[in-house]
């Protein structure tokens, strides 16, 4: 990932961009400017030959 400060606000030139908010307001208004994609970030660990959900949880224990 890259960026550049431009008058003290650090500007993303290129790499990972990954942008997400629950306030609504802010959704709408970024929206003006760009279209974003759905991405969602399903963190898992692989240990052996099992797929374990991340953060654990209830189900990663029994899974173990």
């Amino acid at each position: 990932m890259y960026c550049e400060n431009i008058s003290g606000t650090n500007v993303h030139k290129y790499g990972a961009h990954i942008f997400h908010t629950s306030n609504r307001e802010v959704w709408d208004y970024v929206n003006r400017f760009a279209e974003f994609n759905n991405y969602i970030n399903p963190p898992v660990a692989i240990y052996g030959d099992e797929l374990y959900n991340l953060p654990f949880n209830m189900n990663t224990f029994s899974k173990m």
